[in-house]
């Protein structure tokens, strides 16, 4: 498979059951890019067809998932899945706080079938690198690839946008997600203790332009 393209998408839903959607957008080649003016307008999304074990439970039938990025009227959708799936449960608040004054704040949304699944955020650390801050996926959709996809979404649109690098953290208890960071090439740089969690944090980190 070539490295994921970027395509354009207005307000309406991105196509899920399209075959020659997937063929497009999953081709090689630059990414397509909107001039300024339309920017605002438009949003990037990228959809995957691969293999995976589906909602319904069959191995041999296909997953699809479409990776949006979320704006601000999408970002409820992400806070709700957190919600979901973390305790305590956030307000919209606690977000838009945590993103005040963030340069390159990215939301990734993966839907089937319209509805959200997972969600992955992050933001420029400093020049260069970009931040992954967090995500997560529904648990009855887990081990389906659509992490991975969340994951290759972020990657690409980081390095599109001129990362060299890409860092995430991860509790030490958090073994999952440990084990999941090294399998889509993370490397360990690091490791410093949360006094807030009393818990070791684990720092992972990426080269994109290998």
């Amino acid at each position: 498979m070539g490295r994921p393209r970027l395509a354009l998408l207005n307000s309406t839903p991105a196509p899920s059951c399209c075959d020659f959607e997937f063929e497009v957008i999953l081709g090689t080649g630059d990414a397509v890019r909107a001039n300024t003016a339309d920017a605002a307008k438009m949003r990037y999304a990228l959809a995957f067809h691969r293999k995976a074990i589906s909602p319904t439970g069959d191995p041999d039938e296909v997953a699809q998932a479409d990776i949006i990025i979320a704006d601000e009227a999408l970002l409820p959708q992400a806070v709700e899945l957190y919600n979901s799936m973390f305790r305590p449960k956030r307000e919209l608040d606690y977000f838009r706080r945590r993103f005040l004054g963030r340069y390159n704040v990215l939301t990734l949304l993966a839907r089937i079938q319209e509805k959200p699944v997972g969600f992955w955020m992050g933001f420029e650390l400093k020049p260069g690198m970009f931040y992954h801050w967090m995500g997560a996926v529904s648990g009855d959709i887990r081990r389906a690839g659509i992490g991975r996809q969340l994951q290759d979404a972020q990657q690409a649109w980081a390095k599109d946008h001129g990362y060299e690098h890409i860092r995430c953290e991860a509790m030490n208890h958090q073994r999952e997600f440990i084990h999941f960071g090294l399998a889509v090439g993370y490397d360990i740089v690091g490791v410093r203790w949360d006094s807030t969690h009393a818990d070791n944090l684990v720092v992972f980190e990426k080269n994109l332009v290998d």
